[in-house]
């Protein structure tokens, strides 16, 4: 994308509701018969395209990138390990429910048993959960 493309894409995507910009990704899918991402990574925009994709993914979806997510993070080591809590954290009070559900589907097994796999028994741990397990609706607000 030029200069002046990143531009106009920065202000739609900062000055239209979330609704909207679902919309739009919608409409585009039935306009051009597929996501907008893949539109993104035919194109060669570096690490605004890959900026861009991670955005549009968490808009379009966002119970899906963050189980993602949440996966690639339980994978991914120690370092893994502190964007699994940071994640956790984010989404606690947001939609965790939800996440849960996705996870289920995508990967066969609760986020809280993969948790308990890669992660050492302790307090960390038990915080990380209760973190996972906790639904919205028990959330207060």
């Amino acid at each position: 994308l030029a200069a002046a493309d990143e531009a106009v894409v920065l202000e739609i995507l900062s000055k239209r509701s979330i609704p909207q910009l679902k919309l739009t990704f919608s409409s585009y899918k039935r306009i051009y018969g597929h996501d907008y991402t893949k539109a993104i990574k035919k194109g060669d925009y570096g690490q605004f395209g890959e900026a861009l994709t991670v955005v549009v993914k968490c808009i379009d979806n966002p119970a899906c990138y963050y189980a993602k997510s949440l996966y690639r993070s339980i994978k991914g080591g120690k370092r893994g390990i502190e964007t699994l809590a940071r994640t956790l954290i984010s989404r606690v009070e947001v939609d965790m429910d939800d996440i849960n559900k996705v996870f289920k589907e995508k990967y066969g097994k609760e986020l809280a048993d993969f948790v308990r796999e890669a992660i050492p028994s302790g307090h960390y741990r038990d915080f990380l959960l209760t973190l996972a397990t906790r639904c919205n609706n028990n959330v207060a607000s």
